[in-house]
């Protein structure tokens, strides 16, 4: 099982929402203080509830946070796939951009350093 979580990275705070394998909904969306510590125990969660080899794969909004976000969840054995803002369509920020987010985690999640045009996300 693959658990999809899209980030919406700001200084003063974190959101993720979260669509397991197979489902077309968010199971949940949740913020917390921007430390890479909370989306750890965040993930222990998600194991705990779905399995200890459920596989996360996140992804997030290049922007002004850069790669440091990518580079801490790395360093904890977690995939995260970093997207260039202008292959997100939506006007809705937070829940067009995550929701697609996922679609492109879904998509590049066998080869995370590929970029894709927008005209391959499913929800363009």
């Amino acid at each position: 099982m693959i658990a999809y979580v899209g980030i919406d990275a700001h200084t003063t705070n974190y959101t993720l929402a979260t669509r397991m394998e197979g489902s077309k909904e968010p199971i949940n969306v949740n913020t917390y203080s921007p430390a890479v510590s909370n989306i750890v125990k965040y993930c222990k969660a998600i194991r705990k509830e779905y399995g200890k080899d459920t596989e996360i794969v996140f992804g997030y909004e290049a922007g002004c946070l850069g790669f440091k976000l990518r580079r801490d969840l790395e360093q904890n054995d977690l995939k995260c796939i970093i997207l260039a803002p202008t292959s997100i369509p939506g006007t809705n920020h937070l829940f067009l951009s995550i929701s697609c987010q996922l679609a492109l985690c879904r998509i590049s999640a066998s080869s995370p350093r590929k970029a894709f045009p927008a005209s391959a996300l499913p929800c363009s």
